[in-house]
């Protein structure tokens, strides 16, 4: 068979372990079909740069001296924070394509392919209202496919749901993370609608243990991972310490600590990440890649919803999780233990079936 040359569209260099890991995964599975060989094209959004999101992010309107350290001291931690990116990561070309640059770029490969993260959520944050880039507007007679991107609305706007039929007409597969985006996209597709699993879990637990660094702590503590502080998580977190007697180690992008008794992650950096969330007692997160690193690891986790609940909830739903989200700390129960032998034989199932169906989707003729 002739060998398939797949360029990945994702984001990949923002400085978030979620981000960076679907990105992995996604190309190193791809790379483990026979006759398929991907890269991800290297065509930044500006406001998703790796180096220069958190300096946007932080600080954006101060002035002086104290806020040129500040940017100078964020931009250092992005780049470490990318390191995990720079070395594993394979993208074409070397610098960032301009967007005129895009559609003469992915004449090297027979599919383009746009991949995981929140690629169809048009409310994330620092991206356009509506972005036809996410749909692969730029990409001229080359056979199209999507694996995973988050749609993280129940709907679409009325106004765009036109738009986004008329790009994904010529889609040749569509596969999805959230279970209540297949209907929704299939409402507006001729193209069979699939439910896939998350990047991250077409690879398993020892393939991320190759990875992970170990962290240099020897006794047993609970990992926060906060996306959005909330008094709620804070109160879990806190209340899972009180009971278990375990440190707090949190990670969360902002420089004030959410949990005020917590250490911080040393050395940011996405495989820095993977290695204290594996090696930890308990996991609490509100995080969509915090919930499913916990799973596929077999980590005690619990969670709160914040934002986007419709991406927590799916992946929970699908291995019968739903009692780890917590509406309050008094909630918490150390003898509702996971039998993590069922959620087990559920993931592998599922791994192998989206492994299947996105090996079967590219090599089709």
């Amino acid at each position: 068979m002739q060998n398939q040359k797949i360029g990945i569209v994702t984001w990949f260099y923002y400085p978030n372990p979620g981000t960076a890991f679907q990105a992995y995964a996604l190309q190193r599975y791809i790379n483990s079909i026979p006759h398929c060989e991907a890269e991800i094209l290297n065509m930044l959004n500006k406001t998703r740069d790796c180096v220069n999101a958190p300096i946007n992010h932080y600080y954006s309107n101060f002035y002086g001296f104290f806020s040129w350290l500040v940017r100078v001291y964020l931009g250092i931690k992005s780049y470490n924070y990318c390191s995990f990116q720079k070395k594993s990561i394979v993208k074409y070309p070397d610098k960032p394509l301009r967007r005129e640059e895009y559609s003469s770029a992915t004449e090297r490969y027979d599919w383009i392919i746009i991949g995981s993260d929140q690629m169809w959520n048009l409310n994330v944050r620092g991206s356009d209202t509506f972005n036809k880039l996410f749909f692969l507007d730029f990409v001229k007679s080359k056979r199209k496919g999507a694996y995973g991107p988050s749609v993280g609305n129940d709907v679409w706007p009325e106004k765009t749901k036109g738009q986004i039929k008329e790009l994904l007409s010529d889609f040749s597969f569509i596969g999805v993370r959230e279970k209540q985006a297949v209907s929704m996209i299939q409402e507006i597709v001729d193209v069979p609608v699939h439910w896939s699993l998350d990047p991250t879990f077409l690879l398993d637990k020892t393939d991320w243990a190759k990875i992970a660094r170990k962290p240099k702590i020897s006794e047993d503590y609970i990992f926060e991972y906060c996306i959005i502080k909330s008094p709620l998580l804070r109160a879990v977190t806190e209340k899972l310490s009180e009971m278990t007697g375990l440190p707090i180690i949190e990670s969360h992008g902002d420089l004030r600590k959410h949990v005020p008794s917590a250490r911080r992650m040393p050395h940011p950096s996405a495989d820095t990440w993977l290695g204290y969330l594996m090696n930890a007692k308990y996991v609490v997160t509100d995080s969509f890649h915090g919930c499913a690193f916990s799973i596929n690891a077999n980590k005690d986790f619990y969670t709160t919803v914040t934002i986007n609940g419709s991406r927590i909830y799916s992946i929970l739903e699908l291995f019968g999780l739903q009692n780890r989200v917590l509406k309050n700390a008094d909630e918490i129960d150390l003898t509702n233990t996971i039998d993590w032998n069922s959620v087990n034989v559920r993931l592998e199932d599922r791994r192998m079936e989206s492994q299947e169906w996105l090996k079967s989707s590219l090599l089709k003729e």
